[in-house]
């Protein structure tokens, strides 16, 4: 020591001891540390029972200065994972803005469909669902569309859909809904790269389309694996060649089932189906995706399925449009329970008025 200091290497600092003794602290096989104690006193005045109880101490030393930096560690990468979650978290929050930007506002759904619901129920923050309704003149268009996936896959599918429906009706104007699926259809495949194979990516969205014609009374409906519910007093007359699927009492619930296909490719495609009807004031018309009737819940956890939605919207015929969205909702709720919503929903409702 009296070399180091003399030569400038070490500088002394404070009283020089009698005698010392230093341990190593050792992690991993690594030196981090020494510990060491002295006497100021005597001479040799450390055994090698002081020296065994030195390495004893150490030991334990080291393994609470590797817990702590474990703790420390443990703790920055919990830092870091609340930062990315947080990044994550307000960047779907900006995609949510963007979502419900593109969507049709309360104002203009008012305007549009002065009688009307939308029970829309994201499964995460974003949805893969997504409706879109226009008035054009003498046609009033509403759809309802379920695209593959919920959350951010899903919500890239919505935009893609709400894209190609504005483009569509700002080139073409109003057509009739088969064809307009089939140039979905299309353009979906080409965006997409589909080509009919095996090996496709199954991205696509289902949808349903509602065109009405308000000064000849009429309701022109495509389905693309969607189908319309349309109730109508049994007062009113009959629907020329349709017999009900359900009725009750007061009402009658006409069922036009879409084709079994999506917008986008598919094994077995073929042009898809034109339903026309003529409409009565009051008739009353719901679209929907599959979250609702797929939703598992009930004292047996099963599925809500589609018997039970449709017995659910003819009991409730007499309230007025907002009123069977909170009735609609309570019982999905009441479904649910304890269980976790496991996709998008989205119900839209309308009641049809001419004047």
């Amino acid at each position: 020591m009296d070399k180091y200091f003399e030569s400038g290497e070490l500088k002394p600092f404070g009283t020089v001891s009698a005698s010392y003794m230093g341990v190593p602290l050792m992690l991993s096989g690594a030196i981090v540390g020494v510990m060491v104690v002295h006497d100021y006193h005597i001479e040799d005045a450390y055994s090698a029972t002081d020296e065994e109880l030195m390495v004893f101490a150490s030991d334990h030393i080291a393994r609470a200065i590797e817990s702590v930096r474990a703790e420390e560690m443990i703790q920055k990468q919990h830092l870091l994972v609340l930062e990315h979650r947080q990044a994550i978290t307000d960047s779907i929050r900006y995609a949510t803005r963007i979502q419900k930007a593109v969507l049709p506002s309360s104002a203009y759904l008012e305007h549009v469909l002065p009688d009307h619901f939308i029970l829309f129920r994201p499964k995460d923050v974003i949805s893969g669902d997504f409706y879109w309704v226009q008035d054009l003149g003498r046609f009033k268009v509403a759809i309802v569309s379920d695209c593959t996936g919920h959350g951010v896959p899903g919500a890239m599918m919505s935009m893609l859909g709400i894209t190609l429906l504005n483009e569509h009706f700002r080139t073409f104007g109003v057509g009739e809904p088969d064809a307009i699926l089939g140039h979905l259809k299309d353009k979906v495949k080409e965006i997409l790269a589909q080509e009919g194979s095996e090996d496709d990516q199954k991205d696509g969205m289902d949808m349903a389309i509602v065109l009405i014609n308000q000064e000849r009374h009429e309701l022109h409906f495509a389905g693309a694996n969607r189908p319309l519910f349309l109730f109508r007093k049994k007062e009113e007359g009959e629907i020329s060649n349709l017999v009900p699927s359900f009725e009750n009492d007061d009402y009658e619930l006409f069922i036009f089932k879409g084709d079994r296909q999506p917008i986008g490719a598919h094994w077995e495609e073929k042009a898809f189906t034109r339903h026309s009807v003529k409409l009565q004031e009051g008739d009353s018309l719901y679209m929907f995706t599959d979250g609702f009737v797929d939703q598992y819940g009930g004292e047996n956890r099963k599925k809500f399925k589609i018997q039970q939605f449709r017995e659910l919207l003819l009991s409730i015929q007499t309230e007025p449009m907002e009123r069977q969205k909170l009735l609609i909702e309570e019982a999905f709720e009441k479904w649910c329970g304890n269980n976790e919503q496991i996709d998008d929903v989205c119900v839209l409702g309308l009641r049809v008025h001419f004047a």
